[in-house]
């Protein structure tokens, strides 16, 4: 890998889930009140479609309850390590 290639990566903020303010309970309350029958009512619908709509259903509440957040240079070269 070139240097530049190299500096580029290790430059980017890096981004983790937050589990901090995770609540078991309010996640799977909004989960169970998903309407999954607009998904499996559609008709003529293929497999990927199918899914690329859960998905964006599920990953909707996963991001509300489970939030991206910036991770500090330090934090990076601790995770990098094995």
């Amino acid at each position: 890998m070139s240097n530049n290639l190299m500096k580029r990566s290790v430059n980017r903020s890096k981004k983790v889930r937050d589990f901090s303010p995770f609540s078991e309970v309010k996640f799977l309350a909004e989960v169970s009140n998903i309407n999954w029958n607009e998904i499996t009512s559609l008709p003529n619908m293929n497999t990927d479609k199918l899914f690329s709509k859960f998905y964006n259903k599920l990953n909707k509440v996963v991001n509300t309850h489970v939030p991206f957040k910036a991770v500090s240079k330090c934090r990076v070269r601790q995770l990098s390590k094995p």
